[in-house]
C-alpha cells in the first residue's frame, strides 16, 4: 500500500480557473518538497 494518495478534484464541470489553481498548487508543493530534499 501507497504511504501517500494525491486525490485530484476532477469533474466535467471544473472550471478553468480551478484548473489553473490546482496545477498551481501541484507545482508549488512539488518545488518546495524538491527544496527540501536538496537540503537533506
Amino acid at each position: 500500500l501507497p504511504k501517500r494518495i494525491l486525490c485530484l478534484p476532477m469533474h466535467p464541470y471544473l472550471s478553468e480557473a480551478d484548473q489553473d489553481r490546482i496545477i498551481e498548487t501541484i507545482r508549488n508543493y512539488i518545488g518546495s518538497n524538491s527544496a527540501q530534499a536538496a537540503a537533506e
